[in-house]
């Protein structure tokens, strides 16, 4: 097509400017007899008007081959056609008193196409490779957008089971003890009564959990500018579980070596985060818990890392565990409860501290999570 094109506007090129010659009586004369420069310098111009107005910017020479001539190419001495593009014009066929050919070459026809072809080609691989990247920015925002909708059925499957069970219970002691109160012995009431409350605290924690996550991702929280001692944060948190523990046969080992554990921050959300991670030691563990909790200094760092004796986490899942909603795939049961809020929880706490959260776990092997948070002792 761009050879076709160029051989187009040559041939119009050179019919215009041999027109032009012939209607110059004074000039085609001139030619009649040779070529000297003030003609040489016309007919250049009269070239180059013409390539102007087509827009044709090539390099080109000229000549006009007055007869006899055996060959064009000896006449005006240019090299074969196969490297040069060479157009002739005859002005018999424009006035039969002149028979002088006027020859138009270009020397550089390759070069020229190539250019030419240079810019749609690189505008053709951005084009292709704009749709490319539109293509795969569809196909991984189709994909994210699956995965949330499969995070959210699960969430709400999980939701709708967790809340059941204790709206159930509360809803059977409440019959219960509606239908006995006259009967009942004080044991029966307190029995029913506690049924109410545990399952009454365990709906308020789960709404808290959901809650808390919603306001953290909504960036509603931030943390408070105070100073938290994490020594001290950790043993009022396992305060909160030693009846779990008692009830499990489990233990804790604490060592809590941190000279400066003092850190900037929110006293009850990192005792929410430190509180999340004692949880599922307990829920996850094999056979009765063993937990440990350290604290250490690194450098301008204050160090805590809780171990426990759990069913720990295969590698293919360590990064995802931080993401909502997410739960480590067990099949079609899930033993231990919950909403897969919980290390989510805890990673944007810790980032919203300016810290860092590792994670070392096998299956079988238990699970080990260490928190880096910057000094903050005033």
């Amino acid at each position: 097509m761009k050879e076709q094109l160029f051989a187009e506007k040559s041939a119009i090129v050179l019919a215009r400017t041999t027109e032009t010659i012939a209607a110059d009586s004074l000039l085609s004369q001139q030619l009649d007899s040779g070529v000297g420069p003030e003609q040489r310098a016309k007919i250049d111009s009269v070239f180059r008007d013409y390539l102007k107005y087509y827009n044709f910017p090539v390099d080109f020479t000229f000549d006009v081959v007055q007869p006899p001539s055996t060959s064009i190419e000896q006449a005006v001495g240019i090299p074969s056609l196969d490297t040069v593009a060479c157009y002739t014009e005859s002005m018999e066929e424009h006035n039969a008193s002149h028979s002088w050919t006027l020859t138009f070459s270009v020397p550089e026809r390759e070069r020229y196409l190539k250019d030419e072809l240079r810019v749609p080609m690189i505008l053709s691989v951005v084009l292709v490779m704009v749709v490319l990247i539109l293509f795969i920015s569809t196909v991984r925002s189709l994909l994210q957008e699956k995965k949330i909708a499969d995070q959210t059925t699960s969430l709400m499957n999980n939701m709708t089971h967790e809340f059941k069970t204790p709206i159930t219970n509360i809803s059977l002691a409440g019959k219960m003890l509606l239908r006995e109160s006259a009967t009942a012995s004080p044991e029966k009431v307190g029995q029913f009564t506690r049924v109410i409350l545990e399952e009454n605290e365990r709906l308020n924690k789960q709404v808290d959990q959901v809650l808390s996550m919603s306001a953290i991702e909504n960036t509603v929280l931030s943390p408070e500018n105070e100073q938290v001692d994490l020594n001290l944060l950790v043993q009022d948190t396992l305060r909160r579980f030693l009846l779990q523990l008692e009830s499990k046969g489990g233990k804790v080992v604490t060592e809590l070596n941190a000279g400066t554990s003092v850190v900037s921050g929110d006293v009850l959300m990192l005792g929410n985060a430190i509180g999340n991670l004692i949880d599922n030691a307990l829920k996850y563990a094999n056979g009765q818990p063993e937990i440990s909790i350290s604290t250490l200094n690194e450098e301008t760092m204050v160090v805590l890392k809780i171990r426990d004796n759990g069913i720990g986490i295969d590698k293919d899942f360590h990064d995802q565990v931080f993401e909502n909603y997410f739960r480590v795939p067990t099949g079609d049961v899930h033993n231990v409860k919950g909403f897969g809020l919980g290390l989510a929880y805890v990673k944007k706490v810790v980032e919203l501290h300016h810290g860092i959260i590792q994670l070392q776990s096998e299956p079988g092997k238990g699970t080990s999570f260490t928190i880096k948070l910057p000094t903050g002792e005033k």
